[in-house]
């Protein structure tokens, strides 16, 4: 499954939207995440 978003922002409160919405579309296991900038990625 891919998700793709834009933002302005990549703190981890966008973070935790954006991984919210790949669980709804079904995302079970993230095994990987490709990212410019992963700042909040690990808090979220």
């Amino acid at each position: 499954m891919l998700g793709v978003a834009e933002g302005a922002r990549e703190d981890s409160a966008s973070w935790r939207q954006f991984l919210r919405y790949l669980r709804e579309r079904g995302l079970e296991r993230i095994r990987l995440v490709v990212s410019d900038k992963s700042l909040g990625l690990l808090e979220a």
